[in-house]
């Protein structure tokens, strides 16, 4: 039994202080064989010149490990201790970064086996403007669309909140996004709180990373649905195998991944 666990993981300052916190209900699924989709609590964390996304599960699930290993605690006794804290389904295990003047960088962080990352040009997205109005935690929002990497997005964003930020990497609106979907239904994101911060400073889990390309993290991502064995030779240089609860090889030929990116355009 492989027992996999980051004994060194430990936080890091990104170097700018919250002064928004936004919540965000996320619905998701990994794969389109499930037949109903994921609920995630996820915060987006904004700051004068960065903004972080990520799962509170997933963010409590490290900060637990850390305390816990640093204190002696073997790995087996940790994953019992995080799944009776209710911390071990966590399903949503990405960070986004965004830094913006003078890096102007998207960085996507996602645990695919390892913890990948990669890093793009923050570059404007491709919105435009529709008509339709709706409410979304108290506040008037106005309602935008685009294509973006092989899916149908629309937006409803909130003028009164002057900040061109929003979930995972939606951003680029004038005012910050507080619902968003695609036209499949898979994905989607829904304010439930919005606070001022406290001045704390920004961070997030410091872990050693790959670094790759967009494409090879979207090719990373599909395999860890569709070919998670595979997916493991391919990183640790040794192929991993499956078993089902009979004791029968895990069978991936029907599983077909969920991506928010299909393509990089």
């Amino acid at each position: 039994m492989t027992v996999a666990c980051d004994v060194m993981a430990q936080y890091v300052g990104l170097g700018d202080s919250v002064r928004f916190r936004i919540g965000y209900a996320t619905t998701f699924k990994d794969e389109y064989s499930w037949k109903s989709r994921c609920d995630e609590m996820t915060i987006l964390d904004i700051g004068s010149r960065k903004s972080i996304f990520y799962s509170v599960k997933n963010n409590r699930r490290h900060e637990l490990q850390d305390s816990i290993l640093r204190n002696g605690i073997s790995p087996y006794a940790y994953l019992d201790i995080v799944s009776q804290h209710g911390y071990k389904g966590a399903r949503i295990s990405y960070y986004v970064l965004k830094d913006y003047s003078p890096v102007n960088k998207v960085t996507y962080y996602s645990q695919c086996s390892s913890m990948f990352q990669c890093e793009e040009n923050m570059t404007s997205l491709p919105w435009s403007f529709a008509d339709g109005d709706t409410i979304v935690c108290g506040y008037p929002c106005k309602k935008a669309t685009m294509s973006y990497r092989g899916r149908e997005w629309t937006a409803w964003y909130a003028l009164d909140i002057p900040v061109s930020e929003g979930p995972w990497k939606l951003r680029g609106l004038p005012g910050l996004i507080l619902c968003a979907y695609e036209s499949e239904g898979v994905f989607r994101f829904d304010c439930n709180g919005i606070s001022n911060g406290n001045g704390e400073e920004m961070s997030m889990v410091n872990v050693k990373t790959i670094k790759c390309t967009p494409e090879k993290m979207i090719e990373m991502e599909r395999m860890l649905e569709e070919d998670p064995d595979n997916l493991y030779g391919l990183i640790h240089g040794h192929r991993s195998y499956s078993f089902d609860k009979d004791g029968k090889p895990m069978d991936y030929s029907d599983k077909k991944a969920c991506l928010k990116e299909r393509k990089i355009d």
